[in-house]
């Protein structure tokens, strides 16, 4: 794998762990109302879930180029 592969990869990684920490202290915020945390957790979920895609894609990739 080359190095760019192994940044992106990392990158990746960290971008959805960070998502993941905002979403626990969103859902943990007591001074937000609720219309406003249900919206920001429900952003943050689609942003996890882009992420989580996105490395899914990126590991496929990998496994295609390695068979070849």
């Amino acid at each position: 794998m080359t190095k760019i592969i192994e940044i992106i990869s990392n990158q990746l990684i960290v971008d959805k762990q960070k998502l993941e920490m905002d979403l626990e202290k969103a859902i943990n915020d007591n001074n937000m109302d609720i219309d406003k945390k249900v919206e920001k957790c429900k952003s943050l979920l689609f942003k996890i879930n882009e992420s989580a895609n996105a490395y899914t894609t990126l590991d496929s990739y990998i496994t295609k180029n390695k068979q070849q």
